[in-house]
């Protein structure tokens, strides 16, 4: 076999001709000649025991503090508040609601303070599965009414780099065009030998690796197949654009596009890892999350260069007795989450040992980690159960041999590993070779590189690698925590923001990115520069001003009631005081509803009114009882029989 260069990646790769070069030793990795291009100086990631450390924050036990005094005030002022406007009203009968609301916030806080209190009675539900009160953020990219074009894809991603989201809408086409035509491919991709094949890794929400590819080896085309190889989501921030992107052009040019699961297109990793954050901050909706997920369970499981390369996310099964044709009858798209999966067939067989075989390749075609003798002297024949990832089995060299000469492939890639170089290579002898690709640089600010392997499909089995650095401004970045806070400070404060933006611009429509920057700082009392983030925040036009309205409607109050994953919520946007109310009360509103909310079921039912009044009355004194039959009647103001969330939501808001 011929040993083929690293590709710097500036390079023009169509244009670079292989060829021997003298090196020395120190350059070679794994009979490879290391020479890649730096796009920013590296710096080596901290390793210990194979984990990156991180350094934690050393004030976050004051902040948890600061947030928790925050909320006690909170608490002080909307009793205090909340009283006041009352009694301005119809005293008989909102002296009655301000001790069913006082009785019930003393009731919670009390519980909060008492943590050793586990009686059933007065445990608090969840309230944030039942009812939620959140900024939203609207607007964006829409795609045309045509079909999708690379045009269009490029177009999209222009929006995308400038830091507009894309459109609901837009994304749930995409997730219904992607999925008719994921639903057609089998678990296993078989690309024909001769092909050229690019072989991306784990990618986690990087869309700005994601274009870094495209720049140094081009875009899908038929010279120019591609293989994802899974992990496309979760610890980055822009896991929908990058989703949205592979989707679009699995659309466009289908027979050059594939893309194999990873262990994080899983509903439940999702929750764990970041990716659900995302998608509730950007989007609000559950529904969004569990239709992507949907998705993510028609991927196929790995992909082959025919008599080449076998493709797969993590590693191969652990069962020596099976074969290609077991992965080919996985019925993968019941496997919504394998970490699901797997405790369910646990709990049904009462041991993991017994989990059906299909999901057992599954496991270990996700999880599975190789094993290095040169790490580990006497593991070449090493299959055990994978103890540090709880999920999939640790391989030897040895057994990837066997399953390469069952395959008739020479070559496995795989990815799920983060590594140094953004590449690794091991030897498993009698001809056969093990690569680990992975495409995201800086990884949890590690340092690393990130590469991919690009095979000519000349039936050598050997792959040229591109690398590359991180360029990304961390300071042009919001982060989706960030970016989750700074959409919930707009719609508490909208209203001072829009008299501060009318005032600079003169009561024009538009405002320049100038006068935006400070009406910000001001209305928002916070002391920093908002013109690096401007594009992310704001419909900004090409002459650096911003139409008023379009930006402040891009912001609105989302209150969601009921466990139902078909609905988004209400927004509340007509009002903008009544949004700023929501939002700064949403603590003693949501703990308050999840008091009454013994079901869970999003709506109060007159029994769980009266089960919760029962339990304030005994708090009460005789001539402070509450009636709850009149608080309900009083509450239900459409006399449908259940209190909804605006009804609820109106007591708090009567004068506003």
């Amino acid at each position: 076999k011929s040993m083929r260069r690293v590709l710097p990646c500036g390079a023009p790769l169509r244009a670079m001709v292989r060829r021997w070069t003298s090196c020395s030793s120190q350059d070679w990795v794994g009979a490879r000649v290391v020479h890649s291009h730096s796009r920013a100086s590296f710096s080596r990631r901290n390793i210990h025991a194979g984990k990156m450390v991180r350094n934690t924050r050393a004030n976050d036990s004051d902040e948890s503090d600061q947030a928790s005094n925050a909320i006690d005030d909170v608490c002080d002022d909307v009793q205090a508040d909340m009283w006041r406007k009352l009694y301005e009203r119809d005293y008989s009968e909102k002296a009655r609601i301000a001790r069913f609301l006082t009785s019930a916030i003393d009731l919670i806080e009390e519980r909060k303070a008492n943590r050793n209190d586990r009686s059933p009675d007065l445990r608090p539900n969840d309230a944030s599965e039942s009812f939620m009160i959140a900024g939203k953020e609207h607007g964006g990219y829409e795609l045309p009414a045509q079909a999708l074009t690379v045009e269009v894809i490029h177009e999209m991603v222009a929006n995308f780099s400038d830091g507009q989201r894309l459109r609901s809408a837009s994304l749930k086409r995409l997730l219904d065009e992607g999925q008719a035509i994921l639903v057609a491919c089998p678990n296993i991709s078989l690309i024909p030998a001769g092909t050229k094949v690019t072989v991306v890794g784990d990618i986690h929400g990087s869309l700005e690796d994601l274009l870094n590819v495209f720049e140094l080896v081009g875009w899908p085309d038929e010279e120019n197949t591609f293989v994802f190889n899974g992990d496309f989501v979760d610890r980055g921030e822009s896991g929908v654009e990058v989703v949205a992107v592979l989707l679009a052009l699995k659309i466009c040019c289908p027979g050059f596009v594939h893309l194999n699961r990873g262990n994080h297109e899983d509903s439940n990793i999702g929750r764990a890892y970041g990716f659900f954050e995302e998608v509730m901050v950007k989007y609000g909706s559950r529904q969004l999350y569990d239709r992507i997920g949907q998705v993510f369970c028609h991927l196929p499981l790995c992909a082959v260069l025919e008599n080449e390369v076998f493709i797969v996310h993590a590693g191969i099964p652990s069962d020596e007795a099976a074969t290609i044709y077991h992965i080919g009858a996985v019925a993968r798209s019941n496997i919504t989450s394998t970490v699901a999966a797997k405790w369910a067939s646990s709990r049904a067989a009462g041991s993991a040992t017994s989990r059906p075989r299909s999901l057992g390749l599954v496991e270990d075609l996700l999880w599975s980690d190789p094993v290095n003798p040169a790490d580990e002297p006497g593991s070449e024949n090493m299959s055990e159960r994978n103890m540090i990832r709880g999920a999939g089995c640790r391989y030897g060299p040895n057994l990837v041999q066997r399953w390469l000469k069952k395959m008739n492939c020479y070559t496995l890639v795989r990815s799920h590993e983060c590594v140094e170089a953004g590449w690794s290579y091991m030897d498993c002898g009698a001809n056969t070779q093990m690569y680990t690709v992975f495409s995201n640089a800086n990884y949890q600010g590690g340092g690393n590189r990130a590469a991919v392997l690009i095979f000519p499909g000349d039936g050598l089995a050997e792959p040229d690698i591109v690398t590359w650095h991180s360029n990304v401004d961390a300071r042009a970045s919001l982060g989706t925590s960030n970016r989750k806070q700074m959409v919930d400070l707009i719609c508490r404060h909208k209203r001072r923001l829009r008299e501060h933006l009318i005032r600079l611009s003169d009561g024009h429509d538009w405002i320049s990115v100038e006068d935006w920057n400070s009406a910000m700082r001001t209305a928002l009392a916070l002391d920093v520069d908002f013109t690096p983030f401007c594009k992310t925040l704001a419909p900004v036009h090409e002459d650096r001003v911003i139409h008023i309205q379009n930006f402040l409607d891009r912001y609105v109050v989302q209150v969601r009631m009921g466990r139902s994953e078909d609905s988004e919520g209400t927004l509340v946007s007509a009002d903008e005081g009544l949004s700023a109310l929501l939002m700064d009360k949403r603590e003693i509103l949501l703990g308050v509803f999840g008091f009454f909310d013994n079901n869970g079921d999003g709506l109060l039912s007159k029994d769980e009114v009266v089960a919760g009044c029962s339990l304030l009355n005994e708090r009460l004194s005789p001539d402070e009882q509450l009636d709850p039959e009149q608080i309900f009647s009083f509450i239900d103001v459409d006399g449908g029989g259940s209190i909804s969330v605006a009804e609820f939501c109106r007591i708090w808001a009567s004068e506003i």
